[in-house]
């Protein structure tokens, strides 16, 4: 099974989208970033200083079409200089990055050696890097009882990760999502200790002297109510008796 091969710098970018508007009468520095850009979107291994070379022509691609004006600009910019595989989460994310350029080289030149190779791609770096943490916050869904999403929508963006992974090329961004959601998975999955039971209110016991009382106050509510009863039927059969008697 023949796997399907990277695409070239010079399948990437055609110099006939020098004619279109958009990228009509580059500047020399727009020139050298997109250049460096479509070398870089290439490479099989992408560190974070790849990925800044690739931040830093989405930046300038945004700008130029800003300039322009136009919803579908920017877009138009990427395919014509050969990024336009990037997907737009990925570039949204590489001009967050390169917004803050400074402060995030500073934090990725901390880590270790293995977790700088680990933290290149732009996705990993907004994630772990505390420069946006309140980006992260303002992105997070609210998930109160009445705002938790339903059964049917987590399916669909199950089905949704999916068929983007199967789009995606490039084995670093591929790799860190893959790695993220098997951690996810895997904290869902651990065994979780089982809830304590809910202990059920003892029955109330009665003594042998409440059990006396209480069969001594049922007896005589017994008679009493036997001894009312006898009252009122006796009292009945002489009435009828005198009436009886008063009618012959």
């Amino acid at each position: 099974m023949s796997r399907k091969r990277k695409a070239t710098v010079d399948a990437l970018y055609d110099q006939r989208f020098r004619n279109d508007p958009e990228s009509r009468n580059l500047t020399e520095e727009e020139n050298i970033l997109f250049a460096n850009a479509r070398a870089a979107l290439v490479t099989l291994r992408k560190t974070f200083e790849t990925w800044t070379v690739i931040g830093k022509a989405v930046v300038a691609a945004r700008a130029r079409a800003d300039r322009i004006g136009g919803g579908k600009t920017f877009r138009r910019i990427l395919e014509q200089q050969g990024l336009g595989e990037l997907p737009p989460a990925t570039a949204t994310r590489l001009e967050q990055v390169v917004a803050r350029l400074d402060e995030v080289t500073a934090w990725h030149n901390d880590l270790s050696p293995s977790r700088q190779i680990a933290w290149a791609a732009p996705t990993t770096v907004f994630k772990r890097c505390p420069v946006f943490a309140k980006n992260r916050a303002k992105l997070r869904p609210n998930m109160t009882a009445h705002h938790r999403p339903a059964k049917a929508n987590v399916e669909t963006a199950f089905d949704i990760i999916g068929d983007y992974l199967a789009t995606v090329e490039d084995a670093d961004q591929k790799a860190s999502m893959v790695e993220r959601l098997a951690a996810l998975l895997q904290e869902h999955s651990e065994p979780q200790p089982p809830k304590p039971a809910r202990k059920k209110p003892p029955s109330k016991q009665l003594t042998d002297a409440q059990r006396r009382e209480l069969d001594t106050t049922l007896a005589s509510a017994t008679a009493k109510v036997g001894k009312a009863m006898r009252h009122i039927g006796i009292n009945v059969g002489f009435s009828a008796a005198d009436e009886h008697n008063r009618k012959e």
